[in-house]
């Protein structure tokens, strides 16, 4: 029964033990190489803040790099915005803040350490400013905060206040400085730190006492107590330890006065939670006490009960002394049983077998002494409990299993194989026999461990050869002394297409099988005789089929350890696929388009193959034993050449492009590339490739010269010109001038000449800016229509001599080939850059804007130039039916003059009877001349002059007008005219005028297409046409113009 003293004892431990557990669950945890992330204010000195080589340091860096240290905790540092650290531990994307202001509204959402410091907020103002002096002053002021500061939960609820916040303290404090705000609330040691870092200290005052002192701790999100026990534990030791002193010394120069109240106050909370431990342990101390009174009362009756019991002892005791004598025997008995069994363990020991017993009726488990030295710490008495223990889980099963069955009469012996860990973890193999005799089992244990690892480890062996044997690659077949095959593995099956049935079994000379196989019976006889313990050949064998299979063969004799020859293994390796590859790259050597040669580790040449010989005009015979870089290399570019060619032998990779000479000293480009040669890990030589790119690389030099020029003109391009431009900016060639030109019209001759007539006028143009510039100067096209001209060491005034040129250069062009349709129009502006301060992209940027504004100046005359080439150009195609225009024009004037329309309209219908088939200037001549009908074809492109006449018109503001009626001059009333199908009043008045009236003249007129009508025909054809081709209204209003002639025709009729 225990006393008093032990449970007293025991409960002084309790406080010990708690605080053992948490500090080395504290521990534990933190030994575990955590890994956390730690963010801070970026700017709040002294504290925590970036310094100006972008180190984050400060107070809290200190105590937390020191926390790490104790705790073993890896700790990554995030500096950032005091609101955006803030939102990022609300959102766990960090672990936890360096240091945060505690408050009851806080409490709610983080946890917090034991506090590291006091911080204490306190109100600035200007020094000359004696309104405020306390919270209350500060009503219809402007008062400047930290965005996320614990100020914001001070001035939230009062009213009046016009708050100003900044990102950080010294944001917020120069909000004060610069007279945006009436005062400042914050930090005092961080105002104390930017005063003094900004001389600012005789402009800015503390006022009053601090309005708030909150303790400052280490946050972490709510919930997370594992790391704030490390945190407390950490900053524990750093305060018992007299680390925090320094830091604290470091940082503010003196220990504050509110860090020692906040630390006074923790260590009060402790001593108030320890004398309520020790009032409960005193109170514990009591009813112990209480408790042993009790017990005492209670040993006294029983020691009076002993004592009644005493008498009857005494009667017992007579009766013991005559069982005394009989004991006298039994102990010389037992004596010599004893010395029995001594010999007995003397021998078990020596046997390393240890004696088993089982009491069925008293459960009692037996075993000897020795049993400790199979198993450590197993018990003489107990035993059997050590012994289950030690067994895996498995063999234990099979054990009691054992017994079981010999109990139940299943079995008569029990002999079970089972593994054992002693209490140390070493590992043994256990015999337990036994036998169940007279309510008993007896048996024996013994240690077989050395017999079971070397019978395992002979398991081992065994399977591990056999393993080779199975999964080798090579065939292998053993033979006995008798001549007769035995075994053989699956890759000789495979190999040769013998089963193993077919194999085993088999003599040596058997004509069946052998004789097909070619089985080497002389090597055979020499290995088993004893003659050759070891062969090494190769030779071709045969597959059942007969197949031959070339072979690398190796006998090993196997004997025993008297040296007497068992029989022997024959090894077959099947090269007969490596010979085969062999002779594939020697047909590739000598077949390969490139040229190979093959180098000894001197660099001489040891083979070269065919295409060498024909790439370097060599022959091999020339070639053989000669250095291959002195043989295909000048002299000045030899050292280069060698310094390759020993890269490849640094097994180095090696793929350059380079010139080497034939024999005739013909230049060749080639791609050259090197491989190196080893055999078992030891070089013995190179192959060198090489491959003729000599078109490849004239290729690439034209793509090269295609990339940076225009492929029409030949100038350079835009990507060209845009490199010079950065090439030349801050060059040594200022003054430079930059002309941008425009080609007016450009569009417009396409569109209505056909695109060869552009670029025909495109490579004219270049020409005539080639003749007028200088050859220093850089000409690029940069878009369709769009020049530009770099001109290095020009003045302003220099160039505007060269536009003078340019522009003299194509009066002369215009006169000598407009009359051909090309018309050179330009829209000029240049710019200079007098020094390297100027961006060339600026005066680029400016030299294109003038040239824009001289082409809106000059657009009307610029349109009117090209239009009336046009139009020149459609007169000439009007030869064959000269008049053609004029005559549709007085036509068409009549109907319309008794069609009633405006003179607007009369003046519309004129211009466009004159310039309706202006699309026509882009029809081939072949077309329009061609003699007979049109092919589907050429109809289809004879149509498109309505589409090409119609972007010419909208190019021309005196045409813009009637570009509609132009388009759809070729409409018919029934809807099958083209380009867009319309139908009756759908087509315009003046189009339908039009059509009659080009009809009624064509017909009367010398076609290549169609024989001439007179006009008495002609009419009877429209009348004829009226309402299908022609708007009847219109053609009743035509014909009446010549109801007389037509009076005839019917009477002649």
């Amino acid at each position: 029964m225990l006393n008093s003293k032990k449970i007293t004892s025991a409960l002084k431990k309790i406080p010990l033990v708690l605080f053992l557990f948490i500090l080395s669950f504290s521990c534990a945890t933190a030994s575990q190489d955590q890994k956390i992330t730690v963010a801070g204010d970026r700017n709040f000195p002294p504290y925590e803040f970036v310094d100006s080589s972008g180190n984050f340091q400060g107070f809290n860096i200190d105590i937390m790099s020191t926390i790490s240290i104790y705790t073993g905790l890896e700790v990554e540092y995030i500096p950032m915005e005091w609101a955006d650290a803030l939102k990022a531990l609300e959102e766990g994307k960090v672990d936890a803040l360096l240091g945060m202001s505690k408050s009851e509204e806080r409490d709610k959402k983080y946890d917090f350490s034991r506090p590291i410091l006091v911080s204490s907020r306190v109100i600035l103002v200007r020094r000359d400013d004696n309104e405020i002096s306390s919270l209350k002053d500060l009503k219809g002021r402007k008062v400047a905060i930290q965005e996320g500061d614990i100020a914001e939960e001070i001035v939230r609820n009062m009213e009046g206040i016009d708050i100003l916040r900044g990102s950080s303290q010294e944001e917020a404090l120069f909000f004060l400085i610069d007279g945006q705000a009436d005062a400042f609330i914050g930090n005092k040691y961080t105002a104390r730190y930017f005063l003094k870092k900004y001389n600012l200290e005789d402009q800015v005052k503390i006022v009053g006492d601090p309005i708030s002192e909150t303790l400052y701790c280490i946050a972490v999100k709510e919930g997370n107590t594992e790391l704030l026990n490390i945190f407390n534990y950490g900053i524990n030791q750093m305060v018992e330890d007299g680390i925090y002193d320094k830091i604290i010394k470091k940082w503010f120069g003196e220990e504050p006065y509110d860090v020692k109240a906040a630390i006074r106050k923790h260590f009060y909370t402790m001593a108030v939670i320890s004398v309520f431990l020790l009032s409960i342990i005193f109170l514990l101390i009591y009813l112990n006490k209480r408790l042993k009174d009790i017990i005492d009362k209670r040993t006294s009756e029983i020691r009076k009960a002993n004592e009644e019991l005493s008498a009857a002892y005494e009667e017992i005791y007579a009766q013991n002394e005559e069982l005394t004598a009989s004991f006298e025997e039994l102990r010389t008995t037992g004596q010599r049983i004893k010395e029995l069994q001594e010999r007995l363990m003397l021998a078990l020991e020596a046997s390393e077998t240890c004696v088993w017993e089982y009491d069925i009726e008293s459960r009692r488990f037996y075993i000897t002494e020795n049993a400790a030295k199979l198993i450590k710490g197993c018990e003489v008495v107990c035993g059997y409990r050590t012994v289950l223990r030690s067994l895996e889980k498995k063999d234990r099963r099979m054990l009691l299993d054992a017994i079981r069955k010999a109990y139940s009469g299943k079995t008569k012996n029990i002999e079970v194989k089972v593994r054992a860990r002693d209490l140390e973890g070493e590992r043994k193999y256990l015999l337990i026999q036994g036998k169940y005799v007279d309510e008993k089992f007896t048996g024996v244990i013994s240690d077989i461990t050395e017999l079971e690892n070397y019978r395992r480890m002979l398991e081992f062996e065994l399977e591990r050869y056999k393993a080779l044997f199975r999964n080798s690659r090579d065939g292998i077949v053993f033979y006995d002394s008798n001549r007769v095959f035995r075994e053989v593995n699956p890759a000789f099956e495979r190999i040769f297409g013998y089963s193993r049935e077919e194999i085993i079994g088999k003599s040596i000379f058997d004509e069946t099988v052998i004789k097909r196989f070619m089985f080497d019976i002389n090597r055979a006889q020499k290995i088993l005789k004893g003659e050759e313990y070891f062969l090494s050949y190769e030779g071709v064998r045969y597959k059942k089929d007969g197949t031959p299979v070339i072979a690398k063969m190796k006998d090993i004799v196997v004997s025993d350890k008297n040296g007497e020859v068992l029989g022997a293994f024959s090894f077959y390796e099947d090269i007969t696929e490596e010979k085969r590859y062999l002779e594939q790259l020697r047909a590739l050597f000598n077949h390969s388009p490139d040229a190979i040669v093959l180098l000894d580790k001197d660099h001489r040449i040891v083979d070269v193959n065919p295409a060498f010989e024909k790439l370097f005009e060599y022959g091999k015979e020339e070639c053989l034993g000669r250095d291959v870089d002195e043989l295909i290399n000048k002299k000045e570019e030899l050292e280069n050449a060698k310094k390759l060619t020993q890269m490849v032998f640094d097994d180095e990779k090696l793929s350059v492009e380079g010139i080497r000479y034939t024999k005739s000293g013909k230049p060749i480009y080639v791609n050259i590339r090197g491989i190196l040669i080893k055999v078992n890990e030891e070089i013995i030589g190179i192959y060198g490739i090489y491959t003729d790119i000599t078109e490849i690389h004239e290729y690439r030099t034209k793509l090269e010269y295609m990339s940076l020029h225009d492929n029409l003109t030949g100038l350079y391009n835009r990507a060209f010109f845009e490199e010079e431009l950065l090439r030349y900016t801050g060059s040594r060639e200022y003054p430079i001038s930059i002309i941008m030109m425009d080609l007016n019209g450009l569009k417009l001759i396409n569109d209505s000449l056909g695109h060869d007539k552009g670029d025909k006028l495109l490579i004219k143009f270049s020409e005539v800016l080639l003749r007028s510039i200088r050859s220093s100067d850089i000409l690029a096209r940069i878009g369709g229509d769009e020049f530009a001209l770099l001109l290095p060491r020009t003045s302003n005034s220099d160039a505007g001599k060269i536009v003078s040129r340019i522009k003299d250069n194509i009066e002369k062009f215009n006169e000598r080939e407009a009359q051909e349709g090309l018309y050179l129009s330009l829209s000029i502006g240049y710019a200079t850059a007098e020094n390297e301060g100027e961006n060339l992209k600026d005066v680029l940027k400016r030299a294109d804007e003038l040239m824009y504004r001289d082409k809106l100046l000059n657009s009307n005359s610029i349109r009117k130039q090209t239009l009336n080439v046009l139009m020149s150009i459609l007169a000439e195609k009007d030869y064959i039916n000269e008049g053609h225009a004029q005559r549709v024009k007085d036509l068409s004037l009549i109907i319309g003059k008794n069609l009633g329309l405006s003179p607007k309209e009369l003046s519309d219908l004129a211009l466009l009877a004159e310039v309706h088939d202006i699309g026509k200037v882009a029809i081939s001549d072949s077309i329009l001349n061609k003699k007979g009908p049109l092919t589907e074809e050429e109809w289809e492109i004879l149509k498109q002059h309505s589409q090409k006449g119609y972007r010419i018109a909208l190019s021309s503001p005196d045409l813009a007008g009637i570009a509609e009626f132009i388009l759809k001059h070729h409409e018919r009333w029934d809807g099958r005219g083209y380009p867009l199908g319309l139908k009756g009043k759908e087509i315009p008045l003046l189009c339908r005028i039009l059509s009659v009236a080009e009809a009624f003249d064509a017909m009367t007129s010398r076609r290549p297409y169609s024989e001439q009508k007179s006009a008495k025909e002609a009419l009877l054809e429209i009348k004829r046409n009226a309402g299908t081709q022609f708007d009847p209204e219109i053609v009743e209003i035509f014909l009446s113009l010549f109801d007389e002639e037509l009076d005839k025709e019917s009477s002649r009729r």
